[in-house]
C-alpha cells in the first residue's frame, strides 16, 4: 500500500481550493498572477471529470463485494485520472506565470517524470522558480533517476538519527534491503514488527537494512526507530516527500523498498517479507 501518495480525488481537492498559502503569500507582491483566479480558471477544466469521479465512487458504493463489476469501475478511474492529468498539464502549459500551477506541478512531478516536468517547469519565471514549491522541482529534475529491477543501485547519502552521515555505497553486503517508511505510516509499522526478526536471524548472514525515513519531524522519526526496535541504519534529511533518495529512486508512497544484491544490482522492489525471507535464506 502506497501511504503517502495521495488519492487523485484527494488531490483534485488539494489543488483546485486549497493550494500552499505560504508560497502565495511569499509571491503576492511579485504580481505572479491572480492565484484566485486561476483557482477557478482550474475548477472550471476539471468539473467534467470531476464529476466523473464522483459518479465512479457512487456506483462503487453500491455494489463493494462484486469483484469483477469493481475492477471494471476502476479501469473506468484509471481513463478518467488520465484525463485528468491532461487537464493539468494544459492548465500549467498555458499558465507558466501562475503559482498554481507551479504548485500543481510539484504535486504531480512523480506521476509526470522528469523529461515531462522539466518542460512544464522551463518557461515559469525565475520569480517562481526561486520560491519554495519552485525549488522543489528544481531538485527533483536534478535528482529524479527511478532505477529499475535489474539495474544498479543509486548512491545516497543522509544523516542517521545522531547526525552522522551515512553513504550507501559504503555498507553494500550480501543483501541490502532499503526500506522507506515512516512514523506515521500504519501499514510501515506493522511491517517492522516481521522486519526486526527477519533482521536478527539474518544480519549475520550478510542482511544489511537501511531504513530511510520520509518524515519531517525527528522527534517522532526517533520515537519510531526505538519504540519498534529497530537496530539497523536509520536515515533521514526530515524533508518529508521531498526526501533527497526517495526522489532519487523515484518512490511515490511507503511502504517502499530495493532488495539490493552482492554485485550492488537492484533484484527486487516492494517485496513482501516471505519473499525476502526465501531469497535471503
Amino acid at each position: 500500500m502506497k501511504y503517502f501518495n495521495l488519492l487523485f480525488s484527494c488531490f483534485i481537492f488539494f489543488v483546485s481550493f486549497k493550494g500552499n498559502s505560504q508560497n502565495k503569500n511569499t509571491l503576492d507582491s511579485n504580481k505572479v498572477s491572480s492565484y484566485e483566479n486561476d483557482k477557478k480558471l482550474l475548477n472550471e477544466k476539471l468539473a467534467y471529470t470531476n464529476k466523473i469521479w464522483d459518479s465512479l465512487s457512487y456506483i462503487l458504493r453500491q455494489r463493494p463485494k462484486d469483484t469483477i463489476y469493481r475492477n471494471s469501475v476502476r479501469i473506468q478511474f484509471k481513463e478518467n485520472k488520465d484525463k485528468q492529468l491532461f487537464v493539468y498539464q494544459n492548465f500549467i502549459s498555458e499558465n507558466p506565470n501562475s503559482l498554481l500551477s507551479a504548485e500543481t506541478l510539484t504535486n504531480l512531478k512523480f506521476l509526470y517524470g522528469k523529461r515531462l516536468t522539466q518542460k512544464l517547469f522551463e518557461p515559469m519565471p525565475e520569480k517562481i522558480k526561486n520560491s519554495q514549491v519552485g525549488i522543489d522541482i528544481s531538485n527533483f529534475i536534478q535528482l529524479y533517476q527511478n532505477p529499475k529491477i535489474n539495474e544498479k543501485y543509486i548512491d545516497f547519502e543522509l544523516v542517521n538519527q545522531n547526525g552522522e552521515k551515512i553513504k550507501l555505497s559504503e555498507h553494500l553486503g550480501k543483501y541490502i534491503l532499503i526500506d522507506f517508511w515512516a512514523s506515521w505510516c500504519a501499514p510501515c509499522r506493522k511491517s517492522n514488527i516481521e522486519l526486526v526478526k527477519i533482521y536478527e536471524t539474518n544480519k549475520n548472514k550478510g542482511l544489511i537494512i537501511i531504513g530511510v525515513s520520509i518524515d519531517d519531524e525527528k522527534k517522532s522519526w526517533t520515537q519510531a526507530i526505538e519504540k519498534d526496535g529497530l537496530t539497523w541504519i536509520n536515515v533521514s534529511d526530515l524533508k518529508g516527500k521531498e526526501n533527497t533518495a526517495a526522489i532519487k529512486y523515484g518512490v511515490t508512497g511507503v511502504p517502499t523498498n530495493f532488495l539490493i544484491n552482492a554485485k550492488g544490482i537492484i533484484i527486487a522492489k516492494d517485496i513482501d517479507l516471505e519473499t525476502l525471507k526465501e531469497i535471503i535464506k
